[in-house]
């Protein structure tokens, strides 16, 4: 059984008004997933609540620019704090570092506020430092059950499929202990996956230009309700656009749904009304544009790397080429010019085999028709 709500589960997860103690972004190679993550660091800090994130993979004058305009942090410091982690990591496996770079801050830092979101930006170097995979997801694990309040979430990026910072045991591991995990897709690859199947050489490398779009991805969204025990699937879109940037999520389209244009979304609560309209307006344009171009996204000769599409001129130059059995078909009509004595007819000439039992006779000449 399946049921639509008015607001997406990501908006309301991003929001606040879905609790969830954990969440675990997973990206990939084509499409990272921190812009997802600093969303959900930006909707937090906009009404107020305390973040704390922990800089592994991008270092702090990163997240500064990401978090210091036009948010809640410009205004009150105090809400966000930025914790180093990436620059601590040790040259070798060492399994006191996640306690001492990361457990032991933490609980100083939500001891201040018991409603605080916690960010770790990317878990997978930390994986690298850890003694196992295992043992990373409990740790994790230990923050979410030990150290953070009730109302308090955590929220770490992750990799799913990416050797070496990465493996399936770890994935399956963090996607464990996590009661909601959203998948990262690119949303230009989903969209040409939608109209067209591309199957390339496994030796081609090929080059996409469009991966990593922080402006658009792709959101799989996998989350267990902790009260009823439900599960809630879906596919977004999440845009962000405009200065200070504001988020539009949109339902994404599924596979049997011809037309790959996602329909225009809401804007996410916590944006101002000038970036709404600002974003809103962004959403809408490529929407409107796939719109327009509906019989191009159900084209199979879209995309191609040569060229199928004919001119003017050659369409009228094949339109006037005349096939051998229209000819013939012409040529047999009376009053043409090409009709005369010497085509033939269509006369069928059979010569009998020895076996053949030829009677000139009617058989039904006795049944009086």
């Amino acid at each position: 059984m399946t049921a639509t709500f008015k607001q997406t589960h990501l908006e309301r997860l991003i929001a606040g008004k879905e609790a969830t103690p954990c969440v675990a972004v997973f990206d990939s190679v084509a499409q990272s997933g921190l812009p997802v993550v600093v969303e959900f660091a930006r909707a937090s800090l906009a009404r107020q609540q305390r973040v704390v994130v922990f800089c592994v993979e991008h270092s702090v004058a990163t997240w500064q620019k990401l978090l210091g305009q036009g948010t809640a942090a410009s205004k009150d410091a105090s809400l966000l704090t930025l914790i180093d982690v990436g620059s601590l990591l040790p040259f070798t496996s060492d399994a006191s570092f996640f306690r001492s770079a990361v457990a032991q801050p933490l609980e100083k830092a939500v001891s201040r506020d018991p409603n605080t979101l916690v960010v770790i930006d990317h878990v997978a170097t930390l994986a690298l430092v850890a003694p196992s995979p295992p043992s990373l997801a409990r740790d994790l694990n230990g923050i979410v059950t030990s150290i953070l309040p009730g109302t308090s979430t955590l929220v770490f990026g992750a990799s799913e499929r990416f050797a070496p910072f990465s493996s399936a045991e770890l994935a399956e591991s963090l996607a464990y202990i996590a009661p909601t995990t959203l998948t990262i897709a690119n949303y230009h690859q989903a969209t040409r996956e939608l109209r067209v199947v591309v199957d390339r050489a496994a030796h081609d490398l090929g080059l996409d230009t469009q991966a990593n779009d922080a402006s658009a991805v792709v959101v799989h969204v996998y989350s267990r309700r902790l009260r009823s025990g439900k599960l809630v699937r879906e596919s977004v879109v999440l845009r962000t656009a405009g200065s200070p940037p504001s988020a539009c999520i949109a339902p994404f389209p599924e596979q049997g749904n011809a037309d790959g244009a996602p329909p225009a979304g809401r804007t996410v609560s916590f944006a101002t009304a000038a970036t709404a309209a600002t974003a809103a307006a962004t959403l809408a344009a490529p929407v409107a544009a796939a719109a327009s171009s509906k019989s191009d996204a159900t084209d199979p000769t879209a995309g191609l790397s040569f060229n199928l599409r004919l001119t003017d001129r050659q369409r009228e130059a094949k339109e006037r080429v005349v096939l051998p059995f229209m000819k013939m078909q012409i040529s047999d009509q009376p009053g043409t010019a090409s009709s005369s004595s010497s085509v033939s007819s269509g006369v069928i000439h059979y010569e009998l085999d020895l076996e053949d039992d030829f009677d000139d006779d009617d058989p039904d000449a006795d049944l009086d028709l």
